[in-house]
């Protein structure tokens, strides 16, 4: 009898076993699924984000800088894209009055190592000197520029001089 009890333990506690086991295996392919759900929607919120980003980066890329400027202090994602735009801008027409004096122009270029092209122009009542040319100069890539000064501009001084 005693063995036939021992017997009958051993195949509980086999059975015991394989049910925990089966259970563990069904546990881990419904984590395993729950992960694949989770890496899923992950994908697609990033797909969507990418997508908005995108988006957002062609319109804020069409913005004055003046505009971007205030659109980037929108929210963290917003300067962040911001950024980006600064990042990649080639070309840009930047006016330099009394509100936003020659500092203007190298706060702006400061932030477009990609910068190519830019016009520049010295408005009525501003001041311009070789700020500006300084700040032009310090854009590696750039290749087409433009500076004109309004007549009745409070001044422009634009020192004559180079390299050597």
């Amino acid at each position: 009898a005693n063995v036939g009890q021992q017997q009958q333990q051993q195949q509980q506690l086999v059975l015991r076993q394989q049910n925990a086991y089966a259970q563990a295996e069904a546990e881990a392919q419904e984590v395993a699924q729950a992960q694949a759900l989770a890496e899923a929607q992950a994908l697609s919120k990033q797909h969507q984000n990418n997508q908005m980003d995108q988006c957002m980066l062609r319109i804020l890329s069409n913005l004055p800088p003046e505009d971007l400027m205030r659109a980037s202090q929108t929210s963290s994602r917003w300067n962040w894209l911001g950024q980006k735009v600064w990042e990649r801008a080639e070309s840009t027409d930047l006016l330099v009055d009394a509100e936003r004096g020659e500092g203007w122009v190298r706060f702006v270029l400061r932030r477009c190592p990609a910068m190519r092209r830019v016009r520049v122009h010295v408005a009525d009542g501003a001041k311009a000197t070789d700020e500006v040319l300084d700040a032009i100069a310090g854009c590696r890539l750039m290749r087409d520029v433009c500076v004109t000064v309004s007549p009745r501009a409070g001044g422009a001084a634009f020192t004559a001089g180079g390299p050597g």
